[in-house]
């Protein structure tokens, strides 16, 4: 399992995908093997982050991490069908263009959404369990107030 990660502040200037797309798919990185000028990072608009929780019912707390992840094969290919269980006020998915809450798991986006997960004030690790066709385990950067953007390179079942 490799995953690579950036957090994203209300505070910084961030170039993201255009308003209103949401999160674009992330490039894995290996980063034993990376020089620079390989180095893709993922970014997301904080607002985007605020419109799909508003849409969900809720609004990003300054107190606590959003999370997104892509879950991809080895080949780079999303993977459809993963769930995941973390502790969370939000866990939605894409779905056909749109985000949905529940456990119905990854669209061949492969794009996950954890919102408002419980951190301390210093950055700390989170643990994402993933399931349904995969069995995997990464942990994730979080900061209170920030976004983390990550990849989760797993095997499929």
């Amino acid at each position: 399992m490799r995953s690579v990660g950036i957090f994203v502040t209300c505070s910084e200037s961030v170039v993201g995908p255009p308003t209103g797309v949401g999160p674009l798919p992330l490039m894995p990185v290996d980063t034993r093997s990376a020089t620079t000028d390989e180095l893709v990072v993922g970014v997301v608009s904080q607002l985007d982050i605020e419109r799909i929780l508003q849409t969900l019912g809720t609004s990003p707390s300054t107190s606590r991490a959003q999370i997104v992840v892509h879950v991809v094969d080895a080949q780079n290919r999303s993977v459809t069908g993963v769930t995941t269980e973390v502790t969370a006020e939000v866990i939605a998915y894409r779905t056909s263009g749109a985000w949905l809450g529940g456990d119905m798991g990854t669209d061949d986006s492969g794009l996950i959404l954890i919102g408002n997960a419980p951190v301390g004030s210093a950055l700390s690790r989170a643990t994402v369990v993933l399931g349904g066709k995969t069995s995997s385990r990464i942990d994730v950067e979080v900061l209170a107030g920030a976004t983390t953007v990550v990849t989760a390179v797993v095997t499929p079942k």
